[in-house]
């Protein structure tokens, strides 16, 4: 006979809540065990699991002490991404420096590390291992010097900082020998710095890579004047400026070779760009006081010329043959569309045998 089930009551019959743990048929030590399992489990997983900082980060990613996760890329890129930068205190190897620049003796995240070259031994601490002012001889202060000032970060001499000095002759010669650039004061024009250029008409100063590049970058041509191979002065002695001879001019740049054109600003081209009708020399003057020429009307105009650079015309019937023969192959590129075009149109017109109308040009 089946059992018809009953409703569990509410409340048992002395208006107590029905005890379902100790009730008949039901395996209370289980039952025990289980909640005692959960009530550790949840202590346990509260207790690892406090804080944010404590949910570990997936795979392929740095855990930043805060808790943040960022991608391991990110690690040892020379920029911040954890508030207070441990992705670049993990043995971050240094940055390369831009060209014409040194390097200190450490590198520490945010802190200097490449330094012009004129900061070196200038008797102000730049770098944080002070490789800088490291090996130098710096000269004594006279009389009649420029007092610059005492550094924040300057070299202790006998226990006190030292003061610089720069010589008489560096008063108004447009460049900051003071960092502080008490030198310049109440000068005219616009002081620049050492590792600069300073045009001729004192206006501008441009950077030293700008020098001799066949650019007008000055506006008075002045930074294109006696330029040859340019290459950097040597560096010089210690406690020196690196700027001592920019005065000093090399001469004008080497005369292009015969297979060349030299452009106004210098610059050599092949002597087939010569009036070719495309602008090759940046200053436009490879396209200047060209005459136009002309190619009788059955022959073809090479536009770069010949080998020798004098102007070619070739006959038509040349023209989408197989062979080049200008120079830079117009002859089987951009003019046989035109060329085709021409033929099709001419015996659709004149309803010609094509051997003969080619004959005809010939």
């Amino acid at each position: 006979m089946r059992e018809i089930a009953r409703r569990v009551p509410d409340t048992n019959t002395d208006g107590r809540a029905p005890d379902f743990i100790n009730r008949p048929g039901c395996n209370n030590d289980i039952i025990h065990i289980s909640i005692i399992i959960l009530f550790i489990t949840i202590i346990i997983r509260g207790s690892i699991f406090s804080n944010e900082t404590d949910v570990p980060c997936p795979f392929g990613t740095f855990k930043c002490p805060e808790g943040k996760c960022i991608p391991q890329t990110s690690v040892c890129n020379y920029q911040k991404d954890c508030d207070k930068g441990e992705d670049e205190l993990n043995h971050c190897p240094p940055p390369e420096c831009e060209p014409g620049q040194i390097s200190c003796g450490q590198y520490v995240f945010n802190k200097t590390y490449c330094i012009p070259p004129h900061y070196k031994c200038d008797m102000t601490i730049d770098c944080v291992d002070g490789t800088d002012e490291s090996d130098c001889t710096y000269r004594k202060c006279q009389s009649d010097d420029i007092r610059c000032g005492a550094p924040s970060l300057g070299v202790s001499l006998n226990g006190r900082t030292a003061e610089i000095c720069v010589p008489k002759e560096k008063r108004c010669d447009g460049y900051l020998d003071c960092r502080t650039g008490k030198d310049e004061e109440g000068c005219t024009g616009t002081a620049c710095r050492l590792d600069q250029f300073r045009c001729a008409n004192g206006a501008r100063c441009i950077d030293t890579s700008l020098k001799c590049n066949h650019k007008n970058d000055c506006g008075d041509n002045s930074d294109e004047l006696g330029c040859s191979k340019f290459t950097q002065h040597p560096q010089p002695p210690a406690g020196t400026s690196p700027v001592a001879n920019r005065n000093s001019r090399p001469p004008d740049f080497p005369p292009c070779h015969g297979g060349q054109f030299r452009c106004t600003n210098a610059l050599c081209i092949p002597a087939t760009f010569h009036c070719d009708g495309y602008h090759d020399c940046s200053d436009e003057s490879d396209e200047a006081n060209c005459t136009a020429i002309a190619c009788p009307d059955n022959k073809f105009l090479c536009p770069r010329g010949g080998p020798n650079g004098q102007a070619k015309c070739i006959v038509k019937s040349k023209l989408c043959d197989g062979k080049r023969d200008c120079e830079d192959g117009t002859d089987e590129e951009t003019a046989c569309c035109k060329y085709l075009d021409a033929v099709e149109i001419r015996l659709r017109n004149e309803t010609l045998h094509p051997n003969s109308w080619i004959e005809k040009i010939r």
